[in-house]
């Protein structure tokens, strides 16, 4: 996941809706509002991303303001548009011209942006949506 930091707790951190597990002193120096890139594992039984490493977003090669989730698909709201993915909610408008719908159950990796405040994740069609 990349995308900004909205929680920093003494284990973990909030990243696009997403919980990050980490061991304490990994996340020295992340601040709420920090751009971040996330790597690690999902772990099935909490949803959360475990063995995480948290690097800057821009060290790590990745656009300022663009966001990234990959995740499984909870829920499917066709007639807005709208999925949410490991508990984020996705608009997906901009990218049905191209025929990208997701289903419940699939996995899928989505660019966008997050406009803070919306706690939505706003698909942009110059990126992707990929359904794996």
């Amino acid at each position: 996941v990349v995308g900004q930091v909205s929680y920093v707790g003494a284990d973990f951190v909030s990243v696009l809706g997403q919980t990050v597990f980490v061991d304490r002193g990994v996340h020295a120096g992340i601040r709420d509002g920090s751009t971040v890139a996330v790597y690690g594992s999902i772990d099935v039984d909490t949803g959360g991303i475990v063995g995480a490493s948290l690097m800057d977003a821009a060290s790590a090669g990745f656009a300022p303001g663009a966001s990234y989730l990959t995740g499984f698909v909870d829920s499917v709201d066709y007639s807005k548009g709208m999925a949410m993915v490991s508990g984020m909610a996705v608009d997906y408008n901009a990218l049905l011209s191209s025929g990208s719908a997701p289903n419940v159950g699939d996995m899928v990796s989505v660019t966008g942006r997050d406009y803070a405040g919306l706690g939505v994740l706003i698909a942009d069609p110059q990126l992707r949506l990929e359904i794996n």
